[in-house]
C-alpha cells in the first residue's frame, strides 16, 4: 500500500511538472515578445556583430521583451552561431519563434534611399556614407568601375 501512495505522488508531481514545463516552453514559441508599438520598427546589426552583442542592441532598443526567453530560443535554433548582419523589419506581435526565423535567414528588408544633396557623381559616396553601411572609398570604385 505504501509503494502505490508513492507511485501516485510520484505521477502526479511529474504531471504537475511536465504540463509546467509545456507552458513555458508553449509560452517562449508562441507569446508575443517583440516590444514594437503599433507600427513596424526596423532592427539594424552590424556587420561583425556577435550574438551577445546583437542581445545587448535588442535590450538598448527595448525591442524584446524577456530577453531569457528569446537567448534560449535562439541557442536551440542555433541562431547564437550564426548572426547575419543587415536591416531588418520587426512587425508588431512578432513571437521568438518569428524572430529567430527572420534574423537567421537573413532576409533583409530593401530600404529605399533617395539623395538629392549630390550634384556631381564624385559627391554621392560620401552623402550616402551615412545611410549605409558601406565604406565611400569602395562605393566610389564600384561606382567608377566600368
Amino acid at each position: 500500500m505504501n509503494m502505490k501512495k508513492l507511485v501516485t505522488v510520484f505521477m502526479i508531481v511529474f504531471t504537475v511538472m511536465a504540463s509546467s514545463f509545456a507552458f513555458y516552453f508553449y509560452q517562449v514559441l508562441y507569446t508575443p515578445n517583440i516590444l514594437v508599438d503599433g507600427e513596424e520598427q526596423y532592427f539594424a546589426i552590424p556587420s561583425g556583430s556577435s550574438f551577445k552583442e546583437v542581445q545587448e542592441l535588442l535590450v538598448e532598443q527595448n525591442v524584446v521583451g524577456n530577453l531569457m526567453a528569446f537567448s534560449l530560443l535562439a541557442k536551440l535554433k542555433s541562431y547564437d552561431e550564426s548572426v547575419k548582419p543587415g536591416l531588418y523589419l520587426l512587425q508588431p506581435d512578432m513571437n521568438n519563434s518569428q524572430t529567430i526565423n527572420l534574423l537567421r535567414s537573413g532576409s533583409q528588408t530593401p530600404v529605399k534611399l533617395i539623395f538629392s544633396v549630390a550634384r556631381l557623381l564624385q559627391d554621392l559616396p560620401g552623402k550616402v556614407e551615412d545611410f549605409v553601411e558601406f565604406d565611400s572609398m569602395r562605393l566610389a570604385a564600384l561606382m567608377l568601375q566600368e
